[in-house]
């Protein structure tokens, strides 16, 4: 649409309003195969028109061509910029790895703790057979104490 303005604009229709200059645009941006509905955006025009990205876009050629050589710079000599999301697809990536690498750690501490746990148990098992046996293998008569004697025989 700005572009149309301004081939409005470059005609130097004399004494034309800034709404007869829409008017023609308008009809300028019709004929366009794309665009064959018309602009559709007149409600939100005159807000968007005053913006930076909307302005004017006549640059002299030394601006475009310092733009070109900036672009150039930045992408390692190629004119191809690199799409915007790159560099959250990388982070995005790096952060998707990492929490890969914490999920196995846990479960490899998971892993341990129930194989110690496990061995605790058996040994605690252990333990408690070499008391009960000895318990019940120890001789009665052995006992001075009466009532040490009779615990240990119920």
């Amino acid at each position: 649409m700005k572009g149309c303005i301004r081939q409005i604009e470059h005609l130097n229709p004399s004494g034309a309003s800034e709404q007869d200059i829409l008017t023609r645009a308008k009809m300028l941006f019709a004929q366009d195969p794309k665009y064959t509905k018309g602009f559709k955006f007149d409600h939100v025009w005159n807000i968007l028109k005053d913006i930076e990205k909307f302005g004017t876009d006549t640059m002299n050629t030394a601006s475009m061509k310092s733009r070109q050589q900036n672009a150039n710079a930045d992408n390692g000599g190629s004119s191809i910029k690199r799409p915007p999301g790159v560099k959250k697809a990388k982070m995005k990536k790096k952060n998707d790895e990492q929490i890969a690498k914490v999920i196995n750690i846990n479960a490899q501490l998971v892993e341990a703790m129930n194989a110690s746990t496990a061995a605790i148990t058996k040994m605690a098992d252990t333990m408690l057979y070499k008391e009960e046996t000895k318990i019940l293998f120890k001789d009665l008569n052995s006992i001075s104490n009466p009532m040490m004697r009779e615990y240990i025989r119920n």
